[in-house]
């Protein structure tokens, strides 16, 4: 080889040197940070972030990653430790939902963060897409959430809701829903509705969340729930609502279910099993406030009601997949009330859930044998107060269904 090619060899690999150092260096006109991951950060950080959006990014993230953590290992300790605590409603909501991932079938829980927007009141705003697989299906949502600083650390206070306060009815929405003011007039008729049938009253002012993404409702109540619902009660929790329902859908009667849920389960101190929560609220509120029953509207048969109680209360409705089937279970736990309340009247139907609220209370979330011993306790009180063991409660009731009319009314 020639001098004159080594040289111009030697001079075409310097130059090639120089400008690997340079794309090195100023990173093909990336911003630090943008678009890549960065060490420390599981999520990819966005373009155009200040220095500070870059910081509260990073920390944020860090909060996700730990959530993901806490999800996929369910440990719902570490998982807490990323609650803004001095939201007592979301702390309890996420209590639950940590709780319950014990028994929760899922897989391949992701959290990603996408971006985030520092608000004038110092809060943060970070948009998170979410999934998971239950029943191997994948269920996504990508939503709003705010993080406020506490300390040097950040917190996740809940879904990035808006408010709005009327009465003793405080409303957390989505900006998705709109004017909340049609559901607040429903809400306000629907706590007449209750106050007017039950010798309880709600004593404390009622939060509720408004949903405008039903994905979204299920992930941040429950993630073991195999299918999507519209409503949501639970003690200590805002009762939940997905507004995207069809226009013919009675909002008046889902959120006379719920109020009813509310009341029951805190005076029973979360004694009830969920088939006779569900039953009272069905029976008073649901069939009560529509008019009308699943089987009249033919979604439910009336054969299909036709099993004994003990059938109804082993099934495990948070496993149900069938939409026919779900109807059918709250249809049945409904006419069993029905059945109890024109036998013995409603007086006698409210001590039983009256009854039960002198036991301790009975975490759903936290205690593993929640349904043995509110089985035990509802065994108890039938006793007490109407005579009755599960065998001859079955026995009445498949007898008075027998005598019921097509429809059910």
């Amino acid at each position: 080889m020639n001098m004159s090619v080594q040289r111009v060899i030697k001079i075409g690999f310097t130059f090639i040197l120089f400008i690997a150092m340079i794309y090195g260096v100023i990173g093909c006109g990336q911003r630090d940070g943008e678009g890549k991951s960065i060490t420390g950060t599981k999520s990819s950080l966005p373009f155009g972030l200040t220095p500070e959006e870059q910081t509260v990014f990073k920390s944020i993230d860090a909060v996700i990653a730990i959530q993901e953590e806490g999800v996929r290992e369910k440990d719902s300790a570490i998982y807490l430790t990323t609650i803004d605590s001095s939201n007592a409603t979301y702390l309890n909501e996420a209590t639950y939902l940590a709780h319950r991932l014990a028994y929760a079938d899922i897989s391949d829980f992701n959290m990603n963060l996408l971006g985030i927007s520092i608000e004038e009141d110092g809060s943060a705003i970070a948009e998170i897409q979410q999934s998971y697989k239950l029943n191997d299906q994948l269920n996504a949502v990508t939503y709003h959430e705010r993080f406020l600083k506490s300390g040097s650390s950040w917190l996740d206070h809940d879904v990035a809701f808006d408010e709005k306060e009327v009465g003793v009815v405080k409303v957390f929405y989505m900006p998705e829903v709109g004017n909340p003011e049609s559901f607040i007039v429903l809400i306000e008729k629907s706590l007449e509705n209750v106050d007017a049938t039950f010798p309880d009253s709600l004593t404390e002012n009622v939060e509720i969340k408004l949903y405008s993404d039903r994905e979204l409702l299920r992930q941040k109540t429950d993630l073991g729930i195999a299918w999507l619902f519209t409503g949501w009660s639970e003690e200590g929790h805002a009762i939940k609502a997905f507004t995207g329902r069809e226009p013919e859908y009675n909002y008046e009667a889902l959120f006379t279910h719920e109020l009813i849920h509310r009341l029951t389960i805190s005076v029973s101190k979360g004694n009830m099993p969920i088939w006779f929560a569900e039953g009272l609220a069905i029976h008073y509120g649901t069939f009560k406030i529509k008019g009308s029953t699943y089987m009249e509207e033919g979604t439910v048969s009336m054969d299909a009601l036709k099993i004994p109680v003990e059938e109804l209360s082993e099934t495990h409705l948070e496993r149900l997949t069938d939409q026919t089937e779900i109807l059918t279970y709250y249809a049945t736990a409904g006419m069993v009330i029905r059945y109890l309340a024109e036998t013995y009247g409603d007086d006698q139907v409210f001590a039983l859930y009256q009854a039960l609220g002198n036991y301790p209370f009975n975490d759903i979330a936290s205690d593993p044998a929640w349904g043995q011993h509110s089985d035990e306790r509802l065994r108890a009180v039938l006793q007490d107060i109407l005579n009755l063991d599960m065998t001859e409660l079955s026995e009445g009731y498949l007898e008075w269904i027998e005598l019921q009319p097509e429809g059910g009314q």
